[in-house]
């Protein structure tokens, strides 16, 4: 697991920085405020836990060509006593430095009759956890998940 912070550079590249953590933590610890401070203009004290995702991620690196390919399985996401999983659903992304349509995992894809969505596994979890947020523009794509994982969208809630 990783507490971790995204932004863009001036080149629209996301850059990650990344703490490791042994596991889920509820409350952050001083290791995750002195990250926070290092890497955001944010104080810890103005932020707050709304959601963790979970998942397993497999990537394939580009031998003839300069890509990566994750693809991320069994998603899942929590918060509080709430817990949903989707299990027959993975998220594949190509990365590479300038985008090429001639990846042959995209034409592979593209064979099969798959397209590429935007996909946020943030704004997922928002919209499968929270009820009082916007979530319209979203509607499309959760619609499109709902749709391939045939209804295999777990709630659980514990004590």
């Amino acid at each position: 697991s990783f507490f971790e912070v995204k932004h863009k550079n001036n080149k629209k590249r996301t850059v990650k920085s990344r703490l490791p953590l042994e596991q889920w933590v509820e409350t952050p610890s001083e290791k995750i405020s002195e990250f926070v401070d290092a890497y955001t203009p944010v104080q810890m004290d103005n932020l707050e836990p709304k959601l963790w995702n979970d998942y397993l991620r497999l990537t394939l690196v580009g031998i003839a060509q300069p890509e990566r390919v994750t693809i991320d399985l069994a998603l899942s996401f929590g918060r509080d006593q709430t817990k949903i999983r989707i299990p027959t659903v993975a998220i594949a992304e190509v990365k590479q430095a300038r985008l090429s349509q001639s990846s042959p995992f995209i034409r592979a894809m593209r064979r099969q009759g798959i397209r590429s969505v935007a996909f946020s596994k943030y704004c997922a979890g928002v919209y499968m956890l929270y009820d009082n947020v916007k979530t319209n523009n979203f509607k499309p794509v959760m619609r499109l998940v709902e749709k391939l994982s045939a209804g295999e969208v777990h709630r659980a809630i514990t004590a």
